[in-house]
């Protein structure tokens, strides 16, 4: 895609992002952290987080392939800051922007992106915290009406006038590298259990 139609997509994509807000119904649960964190979010639940939480200058950790140059435009326009890498591409010069990020201000990663598998936990994200010595959030996200890509993630984008629901979790700090295989699966408990509160029956 030519820079021209990488400029409108970013503009569009934003203004459409914008009017999708005005019609959702949000609950929040718990409050948005004061201090630098890494939030944790699943892959397929970007576009409902962006929604709801813009202008707050998260950096959000976006692939350097073609979808997410897609994405990088219009989040940019919402008050998000693109770090573009990935464990796959790019990943020191990310892990290294993330980090500094982390001085001023907080930052979202899927662990289980950018190829799965889905609700998965990389090493990366847990690295990220342990070296910036910031805690990670986790953020759970559900939709009461929305369409579901045939994707591997079965990334979601919420319908007009549906409700979203979002959870901040507990705070996890990871203080020794070799705490991280713990962790790992303490995150994950604490994940499964948001997604059961908050979940629309």
């Amino acid at each position: 895609m030519n820079k021209y139609l990488l400029k409108a997509e970013k503009h569009l994509g934003a203004f459409l992002l914008r009017c999708l807000d005005l019609t959702i119904r949000k609950t929040h649960y718990g409050e948005f952290p004061t201090e630098p964190v890494v939030f944790m979010l699943w892959h397929r639940d970007q576009i409902p987080l962006v929604i709801m939480n813009r202008n707050k200058k998260i950096g959000a950790l976006v692939s350097q392939s073609k979808d997410g140059e897609l994405i990088a435009g219009p989040i940019s326009k919402l008050g998000f800051i693109p770090i573009r890498g990935s464990s796959t591409r790019g990943g020191s010069k990310a892990l290294r922007d993330l980090v500094s990020h982390l001085k001023s201000n907080s930052i979202a990663i899927s662990p289980d992106g950018p190829q799965g598998p889905i609700y998965s936990i990389k090493d990366g994200m847990l690295i990220t915290a342990y070296l910036a010595k910031r805690p990670i959030v986790p953020v759970a996200i559900d939709v009461s009406w929305e369409w579901t890509f045939n994707s591997w993630d079965k990334f979601r984008f919420p319908k007009p006038f549906c409700r979203v629901r979002q959870m901040f979790g507990m705070k996890f700090y990871i203080e020794n590298k070799e705490d991280i295989p713990l962790m790992k699966e303490k995150i994950k408990e604490e994940m499964d259990r948001m997604y059961e509160s908050i979940r629309f029956k």
